[in-house]
């Protein structure tokens, strides 16, 4: 026995309160957002200057001029030398591993050359972004290595090598991506 089931059911259909909206102590006209990796001791308060300053940087990526998109990479350089210890503790700046991705990806070899230049300097000042963007990095890489082009397959080659090789990083992140690449990328890879 199942005890009276009509009655469960409509004791069930009875409407459902909702739960009151805690009140925020933050005002809406906060003049700073945060971020973290999702560990409250990378808490990180970041002012809305610099938000707006990277996504400016960000706006000069949409460029279809690469002498403007060149500008962009060397400004983005710059970006991530100044605001280093912020960029590694926050992931509202992951974008900036979109960019390099995007970009080691281009059709146009100066980009292209450019961007590993960049991307070389950079290495030691973005490592947990290097980290958390491993797969992307290492595919944009394993097509540069197969490249046609001597100067992009020379400097994919030594980026590769720089990247896996540095102490400075967890090399284990790349261990995964690589053997993919290996076995489903690029068979010249």
């Amino acid at each position: 026995d199942y005890g009276d089931l009509e009655s469960t059911v409509t004791m069930s259909k009875a409407p459902v309160s909702k739960p009151e909206k805690a009140k925020s102590s933050i005002s809406k006209k906060a003049t700073t957002s945060s971020s973290g990796y999702g560990n409250s001791t990378n808490f990180e308060l970041i002012s809305n200057d610099i938000m707006d300053k990277f996504n400016d940087i960000v706006k000069k990526f949409e460029e279809n001029d690469f002498k403007k998109r060149i500008a962009g990479l060397k400004s983005l350089s710059s970006f991530i030398q100044e605001e280093e210890k912020l960029i590694n503790k926050s992931k509202k700046f992951f974008q900036i591993i979109d960019v390099i991705v995007q970009w080691l990806k281009d059709n146009n070899t100066k980009v292209v050359t450019a961007t590993q230049d960049i991307f070389s300097n950079i290495m030691p000042n973005i490592k947990k972004l290097i980290e958390k963007g491993a797969a992307q990095i290492v595919e944009a890489l394993s097509s540069n290595v197969v490249s046609s082009n001597t100067m992009i397959k020379n400097c994919g080659e030594a980026l590769m090598k720089k990247l896996v090789l540095n102490e400075e990083l967890e090399c284990s992140v790349f261990i995964q991506p690589m053997c993919h690449q290996i076995l489903q990328g690029n068979t010249r890879a």
